[in-house]
C-alpha cells in the first residue's frame, strides 16, 4: 500500500512545505517552529519558546508557541508529534538536509563537478538570521567544507587537477580565510603546472591575511610553496 500521507520540508536553497508535492504555505511562525524541530530534532516546550521568541517573557512565548501549534495541528494534525511536555516534526515530515548528507556521503569516493556544484550552492536557509539559524548555518559550512577537503585530497590522489581546483576554489568561497583550502589550491596549481598561477594564489592568501586579520600565512604554507618552487 501507498502512503496517504507525503510531507516535504526544505530547508536547502530556502524554506518550503510541500504536501503531496503540492507547496503548503505557513505564516511566518510556523516557519520557524517547523524549520527548528528539523533542525534541532525533538525539543521541549519551554527550549522551543525560548528559542522562538527571546525578546519576550517567558508567559508571553509560552502563550505565542501555545497558539502556533494549535494552528498548526487544526490544520494540519499530522504535522507534529506531541508529548511529555516535548515538540517533534512527525516523522512522516522527509526533510531535504538528510538528502543532501546522502548525496554528499554516496558522491564523496569519487567525487567531481556535480558534487562541487552542489556543495557551493547548498545554503542552510538563507537570509534566516536568528541565533539558532546561524548556529545551524555555521555547523552546515563546516561539514560542507569537511566534504569539499576530502573531496580536494581525493582529487589530487586521482590526478585529477581540475576539479580539485574547484573544490579549493569552493572551500575558499565558503571561507575566505580557510588556510587548508588555499593549501590545497596551491598543491592542485603545482601538480597542473601552472607554477605563476600558484604564486598569485599565495600572494593573494598572504595579502588578505595582512589586510583582514594582521597575521602571515603559516609556516607550513610558506614552505611547502617554497620546497615546490625551489626558491
Amino acid at each position: 500500500m501507498g502512503i496517504d500521507q507525503s510531507w516535504e520540508l526544505q530547508v536547502i536553497g530556502g524554506w518550503q512545505l510541500s504536501h503531496n508535492r503540492k507547496e503548503i504555505r505557513v505564516v511566518l511562525r510556523q516557519q520557524r517552529l517547523l524549520a527548528l524541530l528539523a533542525l534541532r530534532g525533538s525539543l521541549s516546550r519551554n527550549v522551543v519558546a525560548g528559542m522562538l521568541w527571546p525578546q519576550t517573557t517567558e508567559r508571553q512565548a509560552s502563550g505565542s508557541l501555545r497558539a502556533t501549534v494549535c494552528a498548526l495541528r487544526r490544520k494540519w494534525p499530522d504535522l507534529l508529534e506531541i508529548g511529555d511536555g516535548k515538540l517533534a516534526l512527525s516523522r512522516q515530515v522527509r526533510l531535504d538536509l538528510e538528502h543532501f548528507r546522502e548525496q554528499i556521503s554516496h558522491e564523496i569516493h569519487s567525487p567531481g563537478r556535480s558534487l562541487m556544484a552542489m556543495l557551493r550552492r547548498a545554503e542552510l536557509l538563507p537570509g534566516w538570521y536568528e541565533d539558532w539559524v546561524i548556529d545551524e548555518q555555521e555547523r552546515w559550512t563546516l561539514l560542507r567544507l569537511a566534504a569539499l577537503e576530502r573531496a580536494a585530497v581525493r582529487l589530487l590522489a586521482n590526478g585529477d587537477n581540475d576539479n580539485a581546483i574547484d573544490a579549493a576554489r569552493t572551500m575558499i568561497e565558503l571561507d575566505p580565510a580557510h588556510e587548508i583550502a588555499y593549501q590545497l589550491l596551491l598543491r592542485a596549481q603545482l601538480a597542473d603546472g601552472n607554477r605563476a598561477e600558484a604564486m598569485r594564489t599565495y600572494r593573494d592568501f598572504r595579502s588578505m591575511l595582512h589586510l583582514e586579520f594582521g597575521t602571515e600565512p603559516s609556516e607550513k604554507t610558506a614552505l611547502f610553496l617554497r620546497q615546490s618552487l625551489q626558491v
